[in-house]
């Protein structure tokens, strides 16, 4: 079996903090609800590099030696 996507993740940084639910609510596609933790809602903000990507097993387009 093919993979759409294969890549690396590299130097992965992710922050979190506790928001009021009422502020994403009129974000939220129709049919999906927010999560909820311990009783307290979270959003996360994610940073990476993403190497050696590849796509429906084409070769990577983005090399690199970290």
């Amino acid at each position: 079996m093919m993979n759409f996507l294969k890549a690396g993740w590299r130097k992965l940084a992710i922050i979190n903090y506790e928001i009021d639910p009422a502020l994403l609510l009129q974000y939220l596609p129709i049919g999906t609800e927010l999560d909820y933790y311990q009783g307290k809602c979270y959003i996360s903000l994610v940073g990476f590099m993403f190497l050696n990507t590849g796509l429906l097993g084409l070769p990577a387009f983005i090399r690199s030696a970290c």
